[in-house]
């Protein structure tokens, strides 16, 4: 961060203030500007956010000891705005080194070409106003990006963000999005998949190193065919969705955590196979009744957690029998057993 002395703190806020606000506090190198202005000073790149062009320019700047060694640039972020060289510089001082950027409430609309930032590996683009997927596609040139944050935007599809090759995390949560594009198979190197809160109807075939899924809150009323081959997925979430049946996990030798509360699963059905590794199932809230729709789940020698609250049970003694019938449980419905609740049948 720059050192300016305190006349040029004291000009920059002048520079940028109505004539009637002269309050001004100075904290950390954040000045903090009546009506919600505030002015964030990197690497003798100043950003301003909320501040009208014509204030800086009726101002002005050189006659109030804006120059000299410390002399810097003013950036303004106007409503809605670009992620440009300029304003990565404005985070960084060596750009060309800098691992993690967080863009995050800069209501940006598109990214430009910064592929210069030859050594990020994690961008945060979270709650911006990125509508179209293809503003973003310029970040296909960034080589070592592996973390790409886009939840809280716009989005209404993702076919832009699938020609990002290099990413092993994708989060599109909260956005808008209703269709997966096809082109997601070809992220070989994607290994997390976020998407919850969107309005996801189905997903296509999926990249086959996915060791995470996590699609709740999404109107997904069948997985069909889209995980099998998924031989890596550890974690499947698909809880707050329209499932009236267990996915096809069947091939997911890997998977270890499988939730899927709040749907209408009414039956788990005899012919759905889950993989023995499995340790954490929640079916809590869906539409099970009896004790034998359980009967899949009963004998997998590695589940230790089990939620099933909040199911129309007809038995009053659920419970028990699951505590009785899976010795391998260590919770169930979120509460530790203890061993004296089990029967000793």
């Amino acid at each position: 961060m720059a050192c300016f002395s305190v006349h040029q703190k004291q000009a920059l806020g002048l520079l940028l203030s109505h004539a009637s606000e002269q309050t001004r506090v100075r904290r950390a190198g954040l000045f903090h500007l009546p009506g919600s202005m505030a002015i964030m000073v990197h690497s003798r790149v100043c950003v301003a956010t909320n501040v009208q062009k014509s204030i800086a320019e009726r101002k002005g700047g050189s006659r109030h000891g804006l120059t000299g060694p410390n002399t810097f640039s003013i950036l303004l972020l106007p409503g809605h705005m670009k992620l440009t060289a300029a304003l990565v510089s404005s985070k960084a001082e060596k750009t060309d080194e800098a691992k993690s950027l967080d863009f995050s409430k800069c209501k940006i609309t598109e990214v430009e070409d910064i592929s210069f930032c030859v050594s990020l590996r994690k961008l945060t683009l979270s709650h911006n106003s990125i509508k179209n997927s293809k503003s973003v596609a310029a970040l296909r040139h960034l080589p070592s990006l592996t973390w790409l944050d886009l939840s809280h935007n716009e989005l209404t599809e993702i076919d832009g963000v699938c020609q990002i090759q290099s990413l092993n995390v994708l989060n599109v949560s909260n956005n808008k999005i209703d269709i997966v594009s096809t082109r997601i198979v070809t992220m070989v190197h994607l290994q997390a998949f976020i998407a919850t809160d969107n309005g996801i109807t189905a997903l296509p075939s999926l990249p086959p190193n996915l060791d995470t899924i996590v699609i709740s809150r999404n109107k997904i009323e069948d997985l069909g065919s889209c995980l099998r081959g998924l031989e890596l997925l550890k974690k499947l979430s698909a809880s707050h969705n329209l499932l009236r049946s267990l996915p096809d996990v069947s091939k997911c030798a890997s998977l270890k955590e499988l939730r899927l509360n709040n749907n209408r699963i009414h039956t788990l059905g005899n012919k759905v196979v889950i993989p023995t590794g499995t340790s954490i199932i929640d079916l809590g809230k869906n539409c099970l009744t009896t004790f034998e729709s359980l009967e899949i789940i009963r004998n997998l020698p590695a589940l230790r957690s089990l939620n099933i609250s909040g199911n129309p049970w007809k038995e009053d003694d659920i419970s028990q029998k699951v505590r009785d019938s899976i010795k391998t449980l260590n919770i169930l419905d979120n509460q530790r057993i203890v061993e004296k609740k089990r029967s000793n049948k």
